[in-house]
């Protein structure tokens, strides 16, 4: 089960960061824009597990 945990997460991070690492398509704007959607990716894929941690 930890296994299992822990290779979700490092998947997670993966996918998030080369996310960040896509180039911006104009100004700053869009970097700000894809640094914001990554750590929604993150916290969304992360809420299933905080509420089985908080539900046992």
């Amino acid at each position: 089960m930890k296994k299992n945990r822990l290779a979700k997460n490092r998947e997670i991070l993966h996918k998030t960061v080369q996310f960040q690492q896509i180039p911006p398509y104009s100004a700053e704007n869009a970097s700000i824009t894809k640094i914001q959607a990554s750590w929604l990716c993150f916290w969304r894929a992360h809420a299933k597990f905080r509420g089985n941690l908080f539900n046992k």
